[in-house]
């Protein structure tokens, strides 16, 4: 059968990658039992069977369900899900083929008058262990929202001197990073249902990493792995972590019972029995008049002129009441019955934020400050006020005086220096925002501080520099901006919206680039005419009847190829120069070497003629009327690719084998990377601008009178190309390729 495992994905939400363990598992498996299968977050593959996850956020976000779908659910089905308060989300169940990872959630919905969904658990595939074991200097690991119960056990073991530290939002290889440094991954509950979160923890034990969780209400779930899961009431919780930490052997032991036990949950068997139940099984359409939310995407504008982003975004905090309303009315009473309780002070605050209830926010939190106590706490209410004032529209003045307080009071944080630099911004105060964003970004991440979460946490990683770079395009540091952006792009945490943003703002300062790499490069010429010493590459170049555009070319790659010393040969393959301007290119780069060429030449007769001049291993072809604007290690980094893929012959410069400013860059699911390499991929097609070949293997594999660089034509099937995730050359000057 043909299957599509799909994530709903709505615009803006990194939150669906909760689900992408879960969904790899399912690919993995369909694939080793046979069936055709992808990977994707499109529920358009009308001619596959699509299994969704995550259909509580399509139903949210008013995305299009697939024709032919399973639902598979993974939310814990209690009452204060959100979701549970939605017509179309029960509707799902009727409506569709649907699968549930939990016991629990299937009586529940029969208790609704609800079908029943199959039972399918979430089994071992051993594609996903992966995580590489690394120094274990954290205690405590926790990631998931933020929620009082769950902040007041973190709380509890930071204070007593462990080093514990908590994500939210954060996924993929940076998470993995941090489970690998953890010595324990602690698990507690977030919904009232207090299902075992299988879903998370499955794929903590096919990693073997202790795991200690909060005992649910789904016994069946924590069964199958109670002797490789160390669980625990919630008041039981600290002591059971310290326990733990304070015997390495008993830690070890639980890890390794853990893996045994899940790995021997088959995925393969689960699914199988799943998919032999659908034979037989109809679907239905979802009627055209479902209770659905538009899909809304930022910049789309409503008809009354307001931003669809910013209205789904408060229907979302009108949705999530269901969820707050009780617990702010909780905090509340215990606050009027103490008023001294600062914990209750300061989550009857984060409760009415939550909410959208800025004037009570604002209230309790400058309560909450004037408390004292926590210097954490107070810092955070501190940080808090400030943005419910921002909520509240109260003057700029005012709302700046208060960001700065909340930095005076803790300087080791950036959140405070990042908000003003945010703002500054938008009301188009560059210089202003560009200060308070370097300042931001020069803060170290305060691995000391807990409540450090989620977004706030990638303001240390990268959004501050985002906004410093932003911020100096705007008053004229086009090579600070151009650094800045390249060095947010090598990162392997950039979500995908903003990796393409970002290249696009760096590709606005590549006109001054170009502008800076044009002089005459007298020192470095020089130096190439007194020897190229242990130089191993030849480069080469095409020269046309334009001798400035020649110059150009070598001027330009000189001053951007930071390891031009790298260069042995220079050729120049003349395809049209005039007398006089062959003498002026000798006079002034004296370190090349011409061949002849004639006008009539193809490309791949000018490369067979170059690489018959080339007697080393590295060439280094730059083709004809390319200008260069990025300062690299161009050689290394190209070299090391070839390195590290023995069967790649060639290594392209530019992304796409780009002529001109694409504003792209791959997603980093596509991504190779060693030290020397940066960002680079595997392609199909042979490149066709400046790219570095790996003579010997060129020769074996096609021979010199075969090579073809036509971008319509892909290499041999035994060959391999790449490039580099980068656009570091344009052919001609933006706007005229």
């Amino acid at each position: 059968m043909r299957f599509a495992v799909a994530i709903a994905s709505p615009p803006n939400f990194q939150h669906s990658k909760a689900f992408d363990e879960v969904a790899e598992g399912l690919h993995r498996t369909l694939l080793a039992l046979g069936h055709d299968s992808v990977l994707t977050n499109r529920l358009d593959l009308d001619d596959r069977r699509t299994i969704v996850l995550g259909g509580n956020l399509l139903i949210r976000h008013g995305l299009e369900p697939p024709k032919n779908p399973i639902f598979y659910n993974l939310e814990q089905l209690g009452d204060d899900l959100p979701s549970m308060t939605l017509p179309a989300f029960s509707d799902l169940f009727r409506r569709y083929p649907t699968w549930d990872y939990s016991q629990a959630n299937i009586e529940r919905l029969a208790a609704l008058g609800l079908p029943r969904p199959t039972y399918v658990p979430i089994g071992y595939v051993p594609e996903l262990t992966r995580i590489s074991p690394a120094p274990e200097d954290i205690d405590v690991l926790f990631y998931g929202a933020s929620y009082e119960r769950r902040y007041a056990i973190l709380k509890d073991l930071h204070d007593r001197g462990l080093r514990v530290k908590w994500l939210s939002g954060v996924y993929g290889a940076s998470r993995d990073a941090w489970i690998a440094r953890s010595k324990i991954v602690l698990n507690i509950h977030y919904w009232q249902a207090k299902i075992f979160e299988i879903t998370r923890v499955s794929y903590l034990l096919a990693n073997r990493r202790a795991v200690v969780s909060e005992r649910g209400d789904d016994p069946t779930l924590e069964r199958d792995v109670e002797a490789g899961v160390a669980f625990a009431d919630y008041g039981e919780l600290v002591d059971r972590c310290v326990e733990l930490l304070g015997d390495e052997r008993a830690r070890r032991e639980l890890a390794e019972r853990g893996y045994q036990a899940f790995s021997a949950r088959s995925q393969a068997d689960i699914l199988h029995r799943a998919l032999a139940g659908l034979k037989g099984v109809t679907h239905e359409t979802a009627a055209p008049d479902d209770p659905r939310s538009d899909v809304r995407r930022k910049g789309d504008v409503r008809p009354d002129g307001k931003d669809q982003l910013a209205d789904h975004q408060l229907r979302e905090r009108q949705l999530f009441k269901h969820k707050f309303a009780p617990d702010r009315d909780l905090w509340l009473a215990k606050v009027k019955r103490n008023p001294e309780d600062a914990r209750s002070v300061f989550f009857l605050a984060e409760t009415s934020f939550q909410m959208g209830d800025f004037v009570d926010a604002r209230k309790w939190y400058a309560h909450r400050v004037a408390m004292g106590g926590s210097d954490e706490e107070v810092y955070w209410a501190m940080y808090r006020l400030a943005e419910s004032m921002v909520e509240l529209g109260e003057p700029w003045p005012d709302v700046q005086e208060a960001y700065l307080k909340a930095w005076e009071f803790r300087p080791t944080r950036a959140e405070a220096l990042y908000a003003i630099a945010f703002r500054c911004r938008a009301m188009q105060r560059y210089r202003r925002g560009y200060l308070f964003a370097q300042w931001a970004a020069e803060i170290p991440f305060p691995d000391d501080d807990l409540f450090v979460l989620g977004y706030f946490a990638e303001i240390y990683a990268w959004r501050a520099t985002d906004e410093q770079a932003t911020c100096a395009f705007w008053i004229g540091k086009h090579g600070e901006a151009f650094e800045l952006c390249r060095r947010l792009l090598a990162r392997p945490d950039i979500p995908d919206p903003d990796r393409q943003r970002i290249a696009t703002n760096r590709d606005f300062s590549v006109p001054a680039m170009i502008e800076a790499a044009a002089p005459y490069p007298d020192t470095l010429v020089q130096s190439l005419i007194a020897g190229p010493g242990a130089a191993d590459v030849t480069v080469s170049l095409v020269a046309g009847q334009d001798l400035q555009t020649t110059e150009h070319t070598i001027n330009s790659f000189l001053n951007c190829c930071l390891d031009a010393s790298r260069v042995k040969r220079f050729l120049v393959l003349d395809t049209g120069l005039s007398d006089s301007d062959r003498a002026k290119l000798l006079r002034r780069y004296g370190f090349i070497k011409f061949a002849r060429s004639v006008l009539k030449d193809k490309p791949a007769a000018q490369l067979a003629q170059l690489r018959a001049r080339v007697d080393g291993r590295l060439w280094l072809h730059l083709g004809e009327g390319w200008r260069f604007f990025a300062p690299e290690n161009l050689i290394t980094r190209l070299t090391a690719v070839l390195d590290a893929e023995p069967e790649v012959f060639q290594v392209g410069i530019n992304f796409a084998d780009a002529v001109k400013l694409t504003g792209a860059s791959a997603a980093e699911q596509a991504i190779r990377r060693t030290s020397d390499t940066g960002r680079y991929l595997l392609t199909a097609m042979m490149a066709t601008g400046p790219a570095m070949f790996d003579t010997a293997r060129l020769d074996r594999a096609v021979g010199v009178e075969k090579i073809d660089p036509d971008p319509g034509r892909p290499p041999a099937a035994r060959l391999r190309t790449a490039s580099l995730d980068e656009v570091l050359c344009i052919l001609g000057m933006p706007g005229q390729a």
